[in-house]
């Protein structure tokens, strides 16, 4: 029999529907404006987390990423805390966070730097499409300089970070 808990190496999370941007392709909203009736913006609690990552779910996982698709999982207010449960559970585990970086301060992401640098691997990936005069079309809502800002941040205290961008046809 083919033991499908056992042949699960990744998982791919949304711990919010919470996002700063109103970017115009977003499932979220109307072509970047206001939030679809069905978004009640909303986190996934800290108890629910702790039966999620636990040493039983997550014996065969090797990677988890904090999907950004619904939601900007450098929103929720207890990310932090929530990276330190996963990696007193699972420190061998390489960790992902999709983000468009637009949001908290500078200290926040020297502090993520540190908490992610603990884990095996990791990947702090920025959502970035244009630069200052552009990206703000594409990422409403967003502030490209911040955006910069807390990637040197990220990146001088020894985080990996990565941007990635859609191509346009233009």
């Amino acid at each position: 029999m083919f033991d499908y808990a056992k042949n699960i190496k990744r998982l791919q999370i949304e711990i919010t529907n919470m996002c700063n941007a109103y970017c115009p392709g977003c499932a979220r909203n109307l072509q970047g404006g206001q939030l679809i009736d069905s978004v009640t913006p909303g986190i996934m609690e800290m108890d629910i987390w702790k039966t999620l990552i636990s040493n039983k779910n997550m014996e065969h996982i090797e990677s988890i990423s904090f999907n950004g698709a619904f939601g900007d999982p450098l929103m929720h207010p207890d990310i932090l805390e929530m990276l330190q449960h996963l990696y007193i559970v699972k420190p061998s585990v390489a960790v992902t966070i999709f983000s468009n970086g637009s949001m908290r301060k500078e200290t926040f992401f020297t502090e993520l730097a540190h908490k992610l640098k603990q884990f095996y691997q990791h990947d702090l990936i920025f959502s970035i499409d244009g630069l200052a005069d552009t990206n703000h079309l594409y990422r409403r809502n967003t502030d490209f300089n911040k955006i910069i800002n807390h990637a040197k941040t990220f990146i001088k205290a020894g985080g990996s970070l990565e941007w990635w961008m859609i191509v346009f046809e233009h």
